[in-house]
């Protein structure tokens, strides 16, 4: 038998009783202990030191941390989601040789800048040329539709484009002109809405013709895609990243904002030239292709907004 406790006092003296602690001999009732309450909670009671309060400040930067962690999960999870959509949707539509393309009547050349440095060419531009250039003396195209930043004087990427593949032997009616390709999704949808095309072939980069293609898709236009020559990836790195965050803003633009281009303007109709016949007996004579946009009128001043075109950009 355990000792009895004198008093309920004792509880608080372990050394009353010769170092047996009161509450291991006493029965509970004795000690004024209720004794419906478990054991587990009158060890807590006598031997557990209560934990103490966090400061206010840790608590807030814990939780600052747990919501940055989160934002920047959900962050990098919709970035693979929109990259994985847009290049899984238009996989199908998008063509690695120029002899694989289906026909179409119009091929959208997208713009960039001619050069990246002074006496510095830019090859995403040489590429980009080179491909029209080939897809159109296939048969594949009848007419190039160049389009672009028309921003300066100085800086004129559809009328670069335009001397480029004329020296490059494109015959100078085969081409025509929209200066106000400010972005991807301008050029897209000016091509029907100003120039008349349901259906298109688009020319650009490897990691630029998906987002193209898709968008074209999403306003219900139908259009397929041509890459281009890949440029080394060495120097095409900041254009590879910066696409990855574009197709998200793509998404957004279609689905959340509705977005749509800056400049309009008037219908301008395109007139077709007949498909060159891929035989070796030699073609008719064509018919005469659309008379140049700027020889129609004088190309828009920087900061001007005109029928066809007005100062924009157009990212590689």
């Amino acid at each position: 038998m355990g000792m009895k406790c004198p008093h309920p006092a004792h509880f608080f003296n372990p050394g009353a009783h010769s170092g047996v602690y009161p509450w291991q001999s006493c029965p509970a009732s004795e000690a004024g202990i209720d004794q419906t309450v478990g054991p587990t909670f009158r060890r807590r009671m006598f031997l557990e030191t209560p934990k103490p309060t966090p400061h206010p400040i840790v608590l807030f930067f814990r939780k600052t941390a747990i919501l940055l962690a989160t934002l920047v999960t959900l962050l990098v999870f919709g970035v693979i989601f929109c990259n994985l959509w847009i290049c899984g949707s238009t996989h199908k539509e998008v063509y690695d040789q120029v002899e694989d393309v289906p026909a179409r009547d119009v091929g959208l050349v997208l713009g960039t800048s001619r050069f990246i440095a002074p006496d510095t060419p830019n090859l995403h531009f040489i590429n980009r040329v080179e491909a029209a250039a080939r897809l159109l003396e296939s048969g594949n195209v009848k007419h190039l539709l160049v389009s672009g930043d028309n921003r300066t004087n100085y800086y004129n990427e559809p009328r670069d484009l335009r001397e480029s593949l004329i020296a490059r032997g494109v015959p100078r009616e085969r081409i025509t002109c929209d200066f106000a390709g400010l972005r991807t999704l301008d050029s897209v949808i000016r091509a029907r809405e100003v120039f008349g095309q349901e259906a298109l072939v688009i020319i650009s980069d490897d990691f630029h013709v998906p987002r193209a293609v898709f968008i074209a898709k999403a306003k219900g236009i139908d259009a397929i895609g041509l890459k281009c020559a890949r440029v080394p990836r060495i120097r095409s790195q900041r254009s590879r990243v910066r696409e990855w965050f574009a197709r998200v803003k793509a998404i957004l633009d279609l689905y959340l904002f509705e977005a749509e281009p800056r400049h309009v303007g008037d219908p301008v109709a395109i007139r077709l030239a007949e498909r060159k016949e891929k035989t070796a007996s030699p073609s008719p004579p064509e018919e005469p292709g659309a008379e140049e946009l700027e020889d129609q009128q004088p190309s828009p001043a920087p900061g001007e907004t005109a029928g066809v075109g007005s100062p924009g950009s157009e990212s590689p």
